[in-house]
């Protein structure tokens, strides 16, 4: 026969729909060489799907992960953005301290205010600092009572700030 063989594209969409592919079913009818072809084709086709058949029936069934609610989902959020807006207040009155503690004037009265102020700043600071550490290391409830899973003893419990080093 002088017509070019059918390629495997060809082969699928004959397989896919017969009646689409007339030329392609045209030249099988004339062609003994491209039948053979499409049998060995339909047999490749055959046993990857019964392989990926059994292969999918083989894996464990997962269960699907419940969806945080939306609220839960916003308030994870929230607590992201609060803990930004401290990082960057504290970044902004460090700044502001040094830039202060750099133009003090040579009169004792204002040193005296200054330093009160920085004793009250360095107090706030350290106050907030501590609020962000607490924040940092809360306690939080493990996530393996939604699915039902045991939940690990205090002992190996771990703080938010472990879990993302893990």
């Amino acid at each position: 026969m002088n017509a070019p063989h059918l390629n495997n594209e060809q082969f699928a969409a004959h397989l896919l729909d017969p009646a689409e592919e007339q030329a392609a079913a045209a030249h099988l009818r004339d062609c003994a060489m491209c039948r053979e072809e499409l049998e060995r084709f339909k047999q490749s086709v055959d046993s990857f799907n019964h392989v990926s058949l059994a292969w999918s029936e083989a894996r464990p069934v997962l269960q699907s992960r419940k969806v945080a609610p939306s609220s839960r989902r916003w308030f994870l959020d929230a607590a992201w953005a609060f803990a930004a807006c401290l990082l960057l207040l504290i970044g902004f009155s460090v700044t502001l301290h040094h830039r202060d503690r750099n133009s003090i004037s040579s009169h004792s009265t204002d040193n005296i205010t200054h330093e009160e102020d920085s004793e009250t700043e360095i107090a706030r600071d350290n106050q907030l600092m501590i609020e962000v550490t607490g924040e940092i290391n809360r306690r939080e409830q493990s996530p393996a009572l939604e699915y039902g899973l045991p939940e690990r003893t205090s002992a190996t419990a771990t703080t938010r700030a472990e879990s993302r080093v893990e």
